[in-house]
């Protein structure tokens, strides 16, 4: 079963996201983040919560989800 990502930073200001099968880091060489990107889809049926992990770069976004990877400038949406 896949697990969200606990996401922290450290002292030298790069970013880590860790789950039980996977580690994402991004280094500070410009205006980085990481963060969860979360819907929740209540007309689904069964209603469910999708998340992914979103990893950027100087307006670059890689977009983890499961196994699945894209990268990307585009604000995509998980739908």
């Amino acid at each position: 079963m896949w697990q969200d990502f606990e996401i922290s930073q450290d002292a030298d200001g790069a970013w880590h996201a860790v789950n039980g099968l996977l580690s994402v880091t991004v280094l500070p060489d410009g205006k980085a983040r990481l963060f969860h990107r979360r819907e929740i889809r209540p007309f689904a049926k069964p209603p469910r919560k999708d998340s992914a992990l979103v990893a950027e770069l100087d307006g670059v976004r890689v977009f983890i989800r499961g196994t699945h990877i894209v990268v990307t400038k585009q604000n995509l949406s998980l739908g």
